[in-house]
């Protein structure tokens, strides 16, 4: 994770604007030349499973509560706002998703 931070921490210009990939894409990065090593070698990065499937979950509940606090104010926001006109659209998408996944389960 640090050498995909770093990674991100490059830049460089295109005409007169700073590009750089960012912490997150270079995070994804190099997790992805990681796993591509592990796949070829597989002795390569070798993890305890209970530790891998820690960090998986782990990683998952920090990632969804980061973005609910970053969201939770402009949710708070816009239900205060429009109130329940905001359900319908919601309650709509869950039923039609509920009449698809029935049809599809009678196949």
């Amino acid at each position: 994770m640090v050498l995909g931070y770093l990674l991100g921490l490059i830049s460089f210009k295109i005409g007169s604007t700073n590009i750089s990939l960012g912490s997150g894409l270079g995070c994804l990065v190099s997790g992805l030349l990681f796993g591509f090593m592990r796949a070829k070698h597989p002795r390569f990065g070798g993890m305890n499973t209970g530790a891998a499937h820690f960090m998986q979950s782990f990683g998952l509940a920090v990632f969804v509560g980061v973005v609910g606090l970053n969201a939770g104010k402009d949710a708070l926001t816009s239900i205060m706002e429009h109130g329940t006109t905001l359900l319908f659209p919601w309650l709509w998408w869950q039923a039609a998703g509920a009449v698809i996944l029935r049809g599809l389960s009678r196949l």
